[in-house]
């Protein structure tokens, strides 16, 4: 208590010798009472809530989203990354893998030029393009791309892609890649996935929610 006076003293005479030593004379105006609704502080609320303090365990960031589709039982949800928004390896098999890239930047010859680069092959032509099969993908219309060869060294592979674009510019793509005669098989599961993809609130540490059923739901 005398530590405390001593300082509230202290701090008196600093603001008097202050006040003198400009000459001025400090003024208060008349008081005046103010409702509580016009108030700039509401005294109520938490100390971190006044002053935007983060509190230990707390985070400030949005809560996560993910997504989920309807997908058969031997497809396994694996880990997101950059560019993999959402992931299913099929019958457990890392090198058959169903992806989803939620937004894809530059234009749609550029990336066609370069999938078709990965297997080897001539890209197609505009006329080629505007006349691929279109599927839902995220409920708007998506093309279907179909490309076989060689890729990444292992030969008879083959690629279903998915591709929504606008004036040219790539927006989304959901792709479905490995040995060919298992992504033949795979097809109508890929097209099912892909009509049924949606974002949603995530479930627990950001993954998608499981529902059983015939399939899965799965993000």
């Amino acid at each position: 208590m005398i530590h405390s006076s001593t300082s509230r003293i202290c701090l008196l005479l600093l603001w008097g010798w202050s006040v003198g030593c400009t000459g001025k004379t400090a003024e208060f105006g008349q008081e005046r009472l103010a409702p509580a609704g016009g108030r700039p502080t509401e005294f109520n609320q938490r100390h971190s809530e006044r002053f935007g303090l983060q509190l230990p365990g707390s985070s400030s960031a949005p809560a996560k989203t993910g997504y989920t589709a309807t997908v058969p039982a031997n497809w396994t949800t694996g880990p997101s990354s950059q560019f993999r928004d959402v992931r299913w390896f099929i019958d457990g098999d890392k090198n058959v893998e169903c992806y989803l890239t939620a937004s894809v930047g530059g234009s749609l010859r550029a990336n066609l030029d370069r999938w078709c680069g990965q297997f080897g092959i001539e890209a197609p032509s505009d006329a080629a393009i505007a006349s691929l099969p279109v599927h839902s993908l995220l409920g708007q219309p998506a093309s279907l791309i179909e490309l076989s060869g060689t890729y990444q060294g292992r030969a008879d592979n083959k690629t279903l892609l998915l591709v929504r674009h606008q004036n040219g510019q790539l927006q989304s793509t959901f792709r479905l890649n490995g040995p060919a005669a298992v992504v033949d098989r795979e097809r109508d599961n890929f097209l099912i996935a892909a009509a049924t993809l949606s974002r949603s609130e995530a479930g627990r540490d950001g993954e998608g929610i499981y529902r059983g059923g015939g399939g899965s739901e799965t993000g």
